[in-house]
């Protein structure tokens, strides 16, 4: 896979950016990404490479476990990054899948993926009333998750407060 990342952000559960950046791949930006992202060859002209990014995302990944909305996608990117950047070994980022974890929670099944494990950020958050222009953009998308994850946990909490009074 020839993807490359152009952007990453971090984002705390408070909603306080940690972290953002856009990044300047090795290779163009192909015209079906744009279309998805609308970063371009020339937004990316003068920002710094993965290289130079990566150790400010690591430090934040070492003091912290990371929600990432669809893990296996964003750790795959941040690995092959590395890879391609002589920057492995490293200890392994400790993540846990907020969109695998939502789909469960709202008995979302993918007959697809034969599991609870697929929904978009759109649909989760379209559910729980998250307002968004999901410009697939990093930090657009992390503070939506912020947002689903914290509607989904304050419904939690009053379902758990209600069962002690059942």
């Amino acid at each position: 896979d020839n993807s490359e990342i152009v952007e990453v952000a971090v984002v705390g559960l408070d909603e306080e950016v940690l972290y953002h950046s856009l990044i300047r791949p090795d290779r163009s930006i192909p015209i079906e990404a744009t279309a998805v992202h609308g970063i371009t060859d020339e937004m990316v002209a003068n920002a710094p490479t993965w290289l130079e990014v990566w150790p400010y995302v690591r430090l934040i990944f070492s003091t912290r476990k990371a929600l990432i909305f669809n893990e296996a996608f964003d750790l795959r990117m941040i690995y092959s990054a590395c890879r391609r950047n002589n920057l492995l070994p490293f200890e392994k980022i400790q993540s846990e899948c907020v969109m695998e974890a939502y789909a469960r929670y709202s008995r979302s099944y993918s007959s697809y993926h034969k599991d609870f494990t697929w929904i978009s950020l759109e649909n989760a958050a379209i559910s729980e009333r998250v307002s968004t222009n999901l410009a697939h953009r990093s930090v657009e998308d992390s503070l939506v998750t912020v947002q689903v994850i914290r509607k989904v946990a304050i419904l939690e909490e009053s379902m758990n407060f209600a069962e002690n009074f059942e």
